[in-house]
């Protein structure tokens, strides 16, 4: 039986359009997303669309914040109906380019997708009714130097997703995560610090609670910059995936700076942030602490973020007096801790 959708055909699921365990990278935006897709789209069998996928997923009005009909890139699994599965496996099919740019033409042939996008990592319910069988790969990033680079890219309107939103004066750039509303007339700082905690919390959560640990790995950007070699052999162990003599030598060879690098890389770009990063960034360390918990991670400096004592003090105490103890105040013992550390007030600052 086919589906029908809008007066045309969609084949659906056990006719075409199926893809083998595709590899899907989560990570917050400016985290180096780009860099790992580039690198692993030079590997044997692997086939991508070529860029990111907004089209893919946003043509489905329902799914994209502009029309009005949802109000955030989180898509869960119970939007996941037979149409939209279809759909949206057939558009990935339709688009499918090998390293050497050829199409895919075997109507029986059954490809390794490789996906990326930031705002896939507020997707994952939804991705894993799609593709039920796909890997992740969950890329993290220095929060300092993320958010940094997450305020820059606001700054050089290259990344406007969304020119106009219902309850917004004025664009937005990159992923929309639930409770942007809350980020009007914020400054631009708090809203790229809100970017990164919500994806890296959302991340999280999903990963732990709905994909078993065989199917998913962490790794740092720092790491790949360093270790490019090693780092990309292990996650081609890690998906099935050849690290033949093609990729090795593009391995080995200098990095190039990614289609959406602004500059050149530094380890003091985030300076010119400094005060701002140091007032917005004080309830991080909550989240990498659960980071490193959660996906086994070892002391790197990735983690080292050094926020002057007196602001995590000052952010703590902001916290204590919202929570009002004589009954929480507006916060229940399960509601989620506003200090942003993605666990309930009770296991957080409730305990203190």
């Amino acid at each position: 039986m086919s589906i029908w959708h809008i007066g045309k055909k969609i084949m659906p699921e056990q006719e075409n359009y199926k893809f083998t365990k595709p590899v899907i990278i989560l990570a917050a935006p400016r985290s180096g997303s780009t860099l790992l897709f580039e690198l692993l789209s030079k590997a044997k069998d692997i086939w991508t669309i070529g860029d990111e996928s907004h089209a893919v997923f946003e043509s489905t009005a329902r799914f994209n914040p502009a029309s009005g009909l949802c109000n955030s890139n989180r898509l869960l699994a119970s939007d996941a109906d037979e149409i939209s599965i279809s759909l949206i496996r057939q558009r990935f099919y339709n688009l499918l380019r090998d390293r050497d740019g050829g199409a895919c033409k075997k109507a029986w042939y059954k490809p390794r997708l490789l996906e990326k996008t930031p705002k896939n990592s507020l997707r994952i319910p939804f991705l894993n009714e799609v593709f039920p069988d796909a890997m992740y790969i969950f890329l993290y990033r220095n929060p300092r130097d993320n958010v940094s680079s997450i305020i820059d890219g606001w700054n050089a309107q290259r990344f406007i997703t969304y020119p106009k939103l219902n309850g917004r004066d004025g664009s937005w750039s990159f992923l929309l995560p639930p409770g942007w509303e809350n980020m009007n007339n914020k400054p631009l700082a708090d809203i790229a610090y809100f970017q990164w905690e919500a994806t890296t919390s959302i991340i999280l959560n999903d990963l732990q609670t709905l994909i078993p640990e065989n199917r998913w790995r962490a790794i740092s950007y720092s790491n790949i910059v360093n270790n490019t070699e090693q780092v990309i052999s292990d996650l081609c162990d890690f998906g099935g995936v050849e690290f033949d003599s093609v990729l090795q030598d593009v391995c080995r060879g200098e990095l190039k700076m990614s289609r959406y690098t602004l500059s050149a890389p530094s380890p003091t770009k985030w300076h010119k942030h400094a005060a701002e990063l140091d007032r917005v960034l004080a309830p991080a360390q909550r989240i990498l602490d659960r980071l490193k918990r959660v996906a086994s991670m070892p002391l790197d400096s990735d983690f080292d973020i050094d926020i002057p004592a007196d602001l995590i003090e000052q952010n703590d105490d902001r916290i204590r007096s919202e929570s009002n103890h004589s009954g929480y105040g507006k916060l229940g013992r399960n509601s989620p801790c506003p200090c942003g550390s993605a666990l309930k007030y009770k296991q957080c600052h409730g305990k203190l």
